[in-house]
């Protein structure tokens, strides 16, 4: 396979957006991808100005936008290389992300390319049909490589998901954020931003070692809800348990900063939009004092829907 340095950056937007699944055009990152054979592939993505992911107290370059970098590749990936049909229905299991011991997470990559060096294995087909595939990402900073990627998807048709989400499924429509007593809103300095659109979680309840949080979305920011879903993202539900974790810190941990430098997750069910999704955050024990690892859960209806964990390096 090449070498991230060998295939020149190409700054023009890919031809079709619609292969990224996203309709506006400042929430594409992806610039180029290429494939070197039949499991691995180069990608390189633009971290331009953006109202989510640079929304942050301090400078620093967002894990989460490398995240949304890779899996906008693997969207690509699947419909431009596997000829997966436009209409397939993506269905994320695992997620995993981490900057390198190499990289400086508080280092801001505003403006800069990024590299991807792409894998897939775990490749599962009926015929032309593409069950699931699950894809290793290395994430290069010109020769540095700053970043890992790890996901876990299966494929459905469309025929095939109707039927499985059946009455779930309906117009989506955007609406504000659930209209919650202004005395619990959470203000976004809480949670270590400065736009209150970012803010998903509310009503926090602390004790010592644990917060309990509602999800509360607004639905009008492309960032979550760049095209039409009949459930919560994966990213929305990923961006909830991070700012449930930030909330105990910036509690507990006044006057301190907390940079995301690795997260893990798996999902088990859909988040569907008409239940209150409740996120529970568990601080893990016995970690050093610059590192901070939080367990978290998110239960709907009394079922978990999904787990993840995130580790932080608290900086004053």
């Amino acid at each position: 396979m090449k070498s991230v340095t060998e295939v020149e950056v190409k700054e023009e937007p890919l031809l079709d957006q619609r292969l990224l699944h996203k309709n506006e055009q400042n929430e594409i990152f992806l610039s180029f991808c290429n494939s070197s054979n039949s499991t691995e592939y180069l990608a390189h993505a633009l971290l331009h100005e953006h109202h989510y992911y640079n929304d942050h107290a301090r400078p620093l370059t967002d894990l989460m936008n490398l995240l949304e970098c890779a899996r906008q590749a693997e969207t690509y990936i699947v419909h431009k290389y596997e000829k997966q049909p436009l209409d397939t229905r993506f269905i994320l299991t695992e997620w995993a992300c981490n900057f390198t011991a190499n990289f400086i997470p508080t280092t801001d990559l505003l403006n800069h390319y990024v590299s991807l060096k792409i894998v897939t294995s775990n490749t599962r087909r009926v015929k032309e049909k593409l069950l699931s595939q699950s894809y290793n990402i290395d994430v290069y900073q010109d020769h540095l490589h700053i970043a890992d990627v790890y996901m876990s998807v299966k494929y459905m048709t469309d025929n095939a998901y109707c039927v499985v989400r059946k009455e779930k499924i309906k117009a989506y429509s955007s609406k504000s954020i659930t209209d919650f007593d202004k005395t619990t809103r959470i203000i976004p300095q809480r949670v270590f931003r400065r736009g209150e659109n970012n803010v998903v979680v509310n009503m926090p309840i602390f004790n010592e070692n644990q917060i309990i949080s509602k999800l509360a979305v607004n639905m009008d920011n492309t960032a979550y809800f760049d095209h039409a879903q009949d459930h919560y993202p994966a990213m929305v539900l990923m961006e909830a348990g991070k700012q449930n974790c930030q909330l105990w810190i910036y509690e507990f941990e006044v006057g301190r900063f907390p940079v995301l430098i690795e997260m893990k997750s798996k999902f088990f069910h859909y988040a569907e939009l008409d239940k209150d999704v409740e996120i529970i955050s568990v601080i893990a024990l016995g970690v050093s004092n610059n590192i901070m690892v939080f367990n978290v859960h998110l239960r709907q209806g009394g079922v978990d829907i999904a787990e993840m964990q995130y580790s932080f390096n608290v900086i004053d």
